[in-house]
């Protein structure tokens, strides 16, 4: 496995993965393929990479509604008061 990590903004240009998919293919040879193969990465892959590991997983909690329903009218509360 072969990672390129090229910093630019735009993919890694075309005379330069030319060279490195030669050099993967001498790697292949006929009785043996599929040993190499290449990956190419670019700055926000990069950043993408490096950053995916410090994020906090989201949460997945289940939550059970009970007893809850609509109110039609308006709601109605009675203050009392106490002596002590």
């Amino acid at each position: 496995m072969l990672i390129t990590a090229h910093l630019g903004e735009q993919e890694i240009a075309a005379h330069g993965r030319r060279r490195i998919d030669d050099l993967i293919s001498e790697i292949n040879i006929p009785s043996l393929p599929e040993q190499g193969s290449g990956i190419y990465l670019k700055q926000s892959d990069v950043y993408a990479l490096i950053t995916a590991f410090a994020t906090p997983p989201k949460m997945n909690i289940p939550i059970t509604l009970r007893d809850w329903g609509f109110i039609d009218k308006g709601l109605c509360m009675s203050v009392r008061r106490i002596q002590i």
